[in-house]
């Protein structure tokens, strides 16, 4: 029993120093899944002298009698299509060791136990309180440079964050969800008014997200509860409370806008950005910049269909369009859109084999009826439509960890 009991606070210490590193340190995320690695590999006597749990290696044998843990290895391996004409080998070393995680976390879940509903909960308690210390933060730095972060937001800046500011907004709706969640099934740690401040917290961090007024972060929110919203017209048919929470999601931008300065910048500088793209003029602003990197993307996979440039000559092929004489824009930028991304650099081959590994998790076992499972694969396929996120450190860890995370909670229900 201590055996086990050790083991957990291990698995436990490098789950939350993954989630710890997903705010504050991508270069300790790689560290933090090495050492989830050795908790699940090795087991440890009450003199903490290591030993080697054979029973879990076994499993590495045989690995697809968890298909969906297995399944996500698929996004690492797409990474490959074309590996056998590789012209920038060190973007493609870069490639394999941004999506490293697709291949070790997955074969990382085969081996440990199941993560408990209870141990699921607990680090999404941590992560909602972790968001939630770092966005008062935020907002302290806020309150004291307002004037200063809301002339960068005209410009088009981000407000300071503790990290990149998209994938930080990221994780501050995944700790809006998780807040939800744990509200609904009245969640508690220890003490029975944890229950507000859970609440409280989850509050706190909706209010939170119009004041950063990150574009990707609002759209995946926004989306994700329209579409909890159905979900619960679906299955309690109360049509007056889904009407009513419609009314009243629309109204929140409105007030948002009326009320808030940061989201008023950011709004207005987005119309304006669109506005010179309209006329032509859009050489300089980050929008503009987003729908010229989709024509690039779009180009280079009409002209590649089937297996695409490769994941490892994308870069130089986007380089290519970005230096013709066809496009005026003053930076590179890779393809906002991951399917895009992915159909250019490894084909229509390569989308299919995305699109398997994406949603197959879904349908095994008819998971679409597990409301996490369900929406984080709205949020994450809402966030493939602006974004690109399966190619950064952040956004695989991220999409990895939480989806193999709640898998494996419901494979311990059953």
């Amino acid at each position: 029993m201590l055996k086990d009991l050790k083991q957990s606070h291990f698995i436990d210490f490098f789950s939350f120093a993954i989630i710890v590193s997903m705010v504050f340190s991508p270069y300790t995320l790689t560290l933090s899944m090495i050492g989830l690695a050795a908790a699940g590999v090795f087991s440890f006597t009450p003199s903490l002298r290591p030993g080697i749990r054979w029973q879990a290696l076994k499993a590495l044998l045989t690995p697809w009698r968890q298909p969906a843990f297995f399944v996500m290895v698929l996004f690492f391996l797409i990474t490959l299509i074309g590996a056998w004409d590789i012209q920038d080998a060190w973007y493609f070393k870069a490639r394999l060791r941004v999506k490293l995680p697709y291949l070790l976390l997955p074969l990382l879940f085969i081996v440990l136990p199941p993560f408990s509903p209870r141990r699921r909960n607990t680090y999404l308690l941590f992560l909602l309180c972790l968001i939630t210390a770092t966005s008062i933060g935020v907002l302290i730095n806020y309150g004291l440079n307002a004037e200063e972060i809301n002339e960068l937001i005209r410009k088009g800046k981000p407000m300071p964050t503790p990290r990149n500011h998209i994938r930080y907004s990221l994780l501050v709706v995944m700790g809006i969800i998780a807040g939800g969640y744990l509200t609904v099934e009245r969640f508690k740690w220890r003490f029975k008014a944890e229950h507000y401040w859970i609440k409280g917290m989850t509050v706190f961090l909706f209010i939170f997200l119009h004041i950063l007024s990150v574009k990707t972060g609002l759209v995946v929110m926004y989306t994700t509860m329209l579409f909890i919203v159905f979900r619960y017209l679906l299955f309690s048919r109360f049509y007056k409370l889904a009407i009513a929470a419609i009314v009243v999601m629309i109204a929140l931008p409105i007030i948002a806008y009326q009320t808030v300065p940061s989201f008023r910048s950011k709004m207005m500088y987005t119309r304006h950005d669109l506005n010179m793209f309209s006329q032509g003029e859009g050489e300089i602003y980050g929008d503009s910049g987003r729908i010229i990197s989709l024509q690039v993307g779009w180009d280079i996979f009409r002209e590649h269909p089937w297996l695409g440039v490769g994941a490892g000559n994308f870069k130089k092929a986007v380089e290519a369009k970005f230096g013709s004489d066809e496009i005026d824009y003053w930076e590179t930028l890779m393809p906002h859109n991951q399917l895009l991304f992915t159909a250019a650099a490894t084909g229509i081959v390569g989308l299919l084999l995305f699109l398997y590994a994406f949603f197959y998790p879904l349908f095994y076992k008819r998971r679409y009826k597990s409301f996490l499972i369900a929406t984080f694969h709205v949020m994450m396929f809402t966030l493939f439509m602006i974004d690109h996120p399966c190619e950064t450190a952040l956004g695989v860890a991220y999409h990895s960890f939480f989806m193999l995370l709640f898998i494996s909670a419901e494979e311990q229900k059953e």
